[in-house]
């Protein structure tokens, strides 16, 4: 709900110097770690009950939401010297508006994050924006998704648990055997499966440069991702990162694969290193899916893994495909490294060219998860970009990725140590 006073949208009124009249506002309210105050100034009423609607039964949070032109804004102001974290409505095409954020972002008391809302927002408006010094930018009109990772991001900020004493997620990474094993989709779904509230911040780097596919699994728009960080490595930083992923509804953030199918060499361990730098130290858990092909860059990615999960398939050619990657992480150094195989799209039948016992015998080790085959559900949930269970909750393939999820969330946090 808002209570506030509307200002006049005219050319004479914008910067004249006048001290707002912000009226009394009211907000949701429940409890965070301590309940934390939002501030949000947007410049029309509809605006202001779209982030109201957004933000409506988000725990922790009491909303005071005002109507009111930016460049109206200033520290002094008792709404934002009052506030946890302040959202604020600006135009980045506007040089007023970006000047006024410019001397917020600079006067605003230490520990108070700003987040900006933008409608059409663009990449270069993103990457403007948070060279300001702003937390987050999110896209008008406002989304609960998008809206709950800014605040929970904007929370971190003010916390201090951005800094590099703070805990480092874990890096699990999903390695095809071969193409077409199923593996981008296991990624996807466990991924969303830890993404699950109370288990932690999750984000999904899709990292098969040629072919990946996990934007389409999870419908989201592919326009800005890995792409954009390749063009500017050397400005690689966590904002950047951020500012490049997409939101899932299950909370996932995802760095969507290069929508025009770019050059493995375009990736370098340096850029591989740095984005898992950042991207662990703002997520608890970082899922990687990697390409079925060797280059340089996978090996230094596979070694900062806490967890490497080959997936193959029960067929004679499968088991051939896992045994050559098996001895490829050993030829590599890499043998040390914690590693579960997922036999998928697993079948059940009396007569079977290849059983799990004879996989194992070949493989030299046991297989740690069959996941059954049902494309049919599996198809449905890639074709609406959501989590198996809302396909088919008690379906077999449902059961196998969630015990491939709990492994992963109870599993060893050891990367450090190589």
């Amino acid at each position: 709900m808002t209570d506030s006073v509307v200002f006049p949208e005219t050319a004479g009124s914008r910067g004249n110097g006048r001290t707002p009249s912000f009226g009394a506002a009211h907000g949701s309210a429940s409890a965070y770690r301590r309940s934390l105050t939002v501030a949000a100034v947007m410049r029309t009423p509809e605006a202001s009950a779209r982030l109201s609607e957004a933000g409506a039964g988000l725990t922790g949070i009491e909303f005071k939401t005002y109507v009111g032109h930016p460049v109206d804004v200033t520290a002094s102001l008792d709404i934002v010297a009052g506030a946890d974290i302040l959202v604020l409505d600006v135009d980045p095409r506007s040089s007023g508006e970006v000047a006024q954020l410019q001397r917020l972002v600079n006067e605003r008391s230490p520990g108070v994050p700003i987040i900006v809302a933008v409608p059409e927002v663009t990449l270069e408006d993103v990457r403007h924006l948070m060279r300001l010094g702003v937390a987050d930018v999110v896209p008008q009109p406002i989304s609960r998704v998008d809206l709950k990772g800014a605040l929970d991001y904007a929370a971190q900020v003010r916390t201090g648990r951005r800094d590099t004493a703070a805990p480092r997620g874990r890096v699990v990474t999903f390695l095809k055997a071969g193409g077409g094993v199923g593996a981008t989709t296991l990624a996807v779904q466990s991924a969303c499966l830890l993404a699950a509230p109370n288990h932690g911040r999750v984000c999904l780097l899709d990292l098969d440069v040629q072919f990946g596919a996990a934007a389409l699994h999870l419908d989201l728009d592919d326009r800005v991702g890995l792409g954009d960080l390749l063009e500017a490595p050397e400005r690689l930083d966590a904002e950047l990162l951020g500012s490049v992923m997409s939101r899932h509804e299950s909370g996932v953030d995802l760095l969507a694969a290069p929508r025009d199918p770019a050059a493995l060499e375009a990736m370098t361990p340096e850029v591989v290193m740095a984005c898992l730098d950042r991207a662990r130290g703002a997520y608890d858990t970082v899922v990687l899916d990697m390409p079925a092909l060797w280059v340089p860059w996978s090996v230094a990615a596979v070694r900062s893994s806490d967890l490497v999960v080959l997936v193959a398939q029960l067929t004679v050619a499968g088991v051939r495909q896992a045994k050559r990657q098996l001895d490829v992480l050993q030829a590599r150094g890499l043998g040390d490294v914690p590693l579960r195989l997922v036999l998928n799209r697993f079948e059940r039948r009396w007569r079977s060219r290849v059983s799990r016992e004879e996989a194992e015998k070949a493989l030299s080790r046991k297989v740690d998860y069959l996941v059954a085959d049902d494309p049919r559900t599996v198809r449905e949930a890639v074709n609406r970009g959501v989590v198996l269970s809302e396909i088919k909750r008690n379906a077999r393939v449902v059961r196998d990725v969630q015990a491939i999820a709990a492994d992963i969330e109870r599993g060893p946090r050891v990367a450090a140590e190589r």
